[in-house]
């Protein structure tokens, strides 16, 4: 009897350090989810604020970029600048990912007051190739992160001006 008794007690044993490990798991993964999706809002909110700016230099071009803005000083949109970006990031995404200082992928897109999507310079989407609004929720991911900002677009190189949003969204692949 002493035998089987000490043998419940160690089964016993096993079973709660067994639950304590799995508890402590879930909670770890969590923490490391939370924190993951923390660095990623962050950096999301790093890239909305860049592309706000001018750019440095404020003139800046594919050969002396420091750091992507797409702005002009009253925060309208720089038509050329975005052109720049938008080309920078088709010859080489991983450098644009480097100048607005962010390790996860991203995308940009503009909408008006009623969620439309706005072609400028004949493109909706400037970011991460093959990623658009349809198979942006594919995206084999466990957080992404949106950011929208309000910029003030010309309307066909009028006096007129619009607001619209800038929307971005930075997500960590795997």
């Amino acid at each position: 009897m002493k035998g089987q008794a000490w043998v419940q007690d160690a089964v016993l044993s096993i079973a709660i350090i067994i639950f304590a490990f799995a508890i402590f798991m879930v909670g770890y993964n969590n923490l490391v989810t939370t924190q993951e999706f923390d660095d990623i809002y962050e950096e999301n909110e790093l890239i909305s604020e860049y592309l706000m700016l001018e750019g440095t230099p404020s003139e800046w071009n594919e050969s002396n970029v420091i750091r992507i803005g797409i702005l002009n000083s009253d925060h309208s949109i720089n038509d050329t600048k975005l052109d720049l970006f938008r080309n920078l990031t088709k010859s080489n995404y991983d450098n644009s990912r480097s100048l607005l200082n962010t390790r996860f992928d991203f995308f940009i897109f503009f909408t008006d007051n009623q969620g439309n999507y706005i072609n400028i310079l004949n493109e909706t989407f400037i970011g991460k190739t093959d990623i658009n609004d349809t198979n942006l929720l594919t995206i084999d991911t466990e957080s992404i992160a949106k950011t929208e900002r309000y910029v003030i677009k010309k309307i066909d190189n009028s006096n007129f001006k619009e607001i619209i949003r800038l929307n971005v969204y930075s997500w960590e692949e795997g």
